[in-house]
């Protein structure tokens, strides 16, 4: 098990950013902040829920913590509901007995899916 915290450090066309992560006692992030030479940082926050599955990821904006993403899970773990930007956009999925996608719906797209017996996609 990994609690505590390590820096990576990337240098892109002469700029340097430093990337710092904190870790759970599961050895989950919790907190990533990227800072550059210019002093700008971005915190992104992460939690879980009790399954170990991820539920958030905020992103800090000054003193509020804003939601980046959030999601919902069904009986077998799979993600159900992905939201994007402070639950502005809704992804939905649903499967099958086989846990294989059937149908997706997003703000902008839709679709389903069914499958031949081996597995691949028979109609999209």
């Amino acid at each position: 098990m990994k609690l505590g915290s390590e820096n990576l450090w990337n240098k892109v066309d002469g700029f340097i950013t430093v990337t710092d992560y904190e870790y759970n006692s599961s050895n989950q992030i919790v907190k990533e902040i990227h800072s550059d030479a210019m002093s700008n940082l971005q915190e992104f926050q992460y939690k879980y829920d009790l399954a170990g599955r991820l539920d958030s990821v905020n992103y800090v904006d000054g003193e509020r913590l804003k939601t980046f993403a959030a999601y919902t899970y069904n009986q077998n773990s799979q993600i159900s509901t992905h939201y994007l930007a402070n639950n502005y956009f809704e992804h939905s999925y649903s499967y099958n007995s086989r846990n294989w996608v059937t149908s997706y719906s997003g703000s902008k797209i839709q679709y389903g899916l069914s499958y031949l017996a081996n597995g691949n996609i028979s109609t999209f």
